[in-house]
């Protein structure tokens, strides 16, 4: 019963988008046109075209006018952005909000199940082109604005001034047909008072550190992040990300992630007691508390006792907590009532990398992948304007 009354629901929405469409042409079309080379277009007759929406396929008939220069116009088709044989505008959203969540198959069988309207699944990954499109052409207008002096003073006057805004950057491995890269990834958010995210903007590239440095310089100059009254970055210790924060952010608060840095102290437990004993979790579960209220040398000085039992262990952690002491003083930055996590972060490169881009037999063009990543960062971001109400809101 209710595939029938879908099946009738549809029949009716394209009844009324046609009937719509035939009311949107004046009863007694002008005899000519203006055409873009500066001559006069002239009336020839009505012609009939389709148009692919959420109703299916819409018949409807408009306004022709052909040039002396040989160029054709539909003025109807104009003014609405219809694009006679091509999918609407709230298809296309659909289609791509379901292309960047599942391989572009199962999209189209989804979208023919909720729907009753059936895409290809190379239409449907045309349909996920201009979102990306769209994405790319924004960051590029950004980076360009952000590096611009006159651009820089008009937002130091008119904002935005963020209070408090957290930031990091990581990356993930993604399949693509010349082998594995590392998709570059960076998010922005803001916490509310348990702490918890209640907004963020992910972005993503392909590029080189340096390059993908103008990147975060210019998704930071978006948000405002150089002007925020409280900056605080949460990465792990890649000292490529940490060199991005100093260059451009230098004024920023840099945390170690808190997880990452205790991450050293597990080798150091299973090799000094054995791996899963209760003398190995014992010592680490004291060692994890006095790192969370950020006494590092009682830490440091327990795994140098250690030393002739876990030496390349206790080798990686001094090695790692020296280059990284500043960022690991967890008591002061708890007192202040920062978050210490980059789960964030984590969330972001899980749902843009094991998601979507490293589903099971996925092999991605490098520029195929890098642009679908961004429009994935862009919706989940609630970026473009046809994101879904449940994805996190972007101020």
């Amino acid at each position: 019963m209710e595939q029938a009354v879908q099946g009738v629901i549809q029949a009716v929405g394209q009844t009324l988008l046609a009937s719509w469409l035939a009311r949107q042409e004046a009863q007694y079309p002008p005899d000519t046109v203006a055409c873009d080379c500066g001559g006069q277009a002239h009336y020839e007759r009505r012609r009939e075209a389709v148009t692919l929406t959420l109703q299916g396929r819409v018949r409807y008939r408009r306004s022709y006018y052909r040039c002396e220069c040989g160029q054709g116009q539909c003025p109807l088709d104009t003014r609405l952005g219809i694009a006679p044989g091509q999918m609407s505008q709230r298809l296309v959203q659909a289609a791509t909000l379901l292309g960047v969540t599942d391989a572009f198959g199962s999209s189209a069988a989804l979208l023919a199940e909720l729907t009753g309207v059936s895409l290809s699944p190379n239409s449907l990954r045309a349909a996920c082109h201009d979102s990306r499109q769209q994405v790319e052409a924004h960051e590029r207008g950004l980076i360009e604005r952000s590096q611009t002096l006159s651009e820089q003073l008009t937002q130091r006057r008119n904002g935005p001034h963020p209070k408090r805004l957290y930031g990091s950057i990581d990356g993930f491995h993604g399949p693509f047909d010349d082998g594995w890269h590392e998709v570059k990834t960076g998010v922005w958010w803001t916490a509310d008072e348990q702490q918890r995210t209640d907004w963020r903007r992910y972005y993503v590239d392909t590029t080189p550190a340096e390059l993908f440095a103008d990147l975060v310089w210019a998704r930071g100059f978006e948000v405002g992040a150089h002007q925020a009254d409280e900056l605080i970055f949460i990465a792990d210790g890649a000292v490529w990300i940490w060199n991005i924060v100093q260059r451009h952010f230098p004024n920023a608060v840099q945390i170690v992630d808190f997880y990452h840095a205790a991450s050293y102290l597990a080798p150091v437990a299973g090799a000094a007691f054995g791996d899963g004993t209760a003398e190995a979790q014992h010592w680490l579960q004291l060692q994890r508390h006095l790192l969370l209220e950020g006494r590092l040398s009682p830490v440091v000085q327990a795994c140098k006792a250690l030393a002739d039992r876990a030496p390349d262990a206790v080798a990686d952690l001094r090695r790692y907590f020296a280059g990284n002491r500043v960022r690991l003083r967890y008591g002061k930055f708890r007192a202040l009532g920062y978050q210490i996590g980059s789960g964030t972060m984590e969330s972001g490169c899980k749902q843009l990398g094991a998601e979507r881009l490293k589903i099971a037999g996925a092999r991605w063009s490098r520029e195929g992948g890098r642009l679908l990543a961004k429009a994935r960062a862009a919706i989940l971001s609630h970026e473009l304007n046809f994101a879904p109400a449940w994805l996190p809101q972007v101020a």
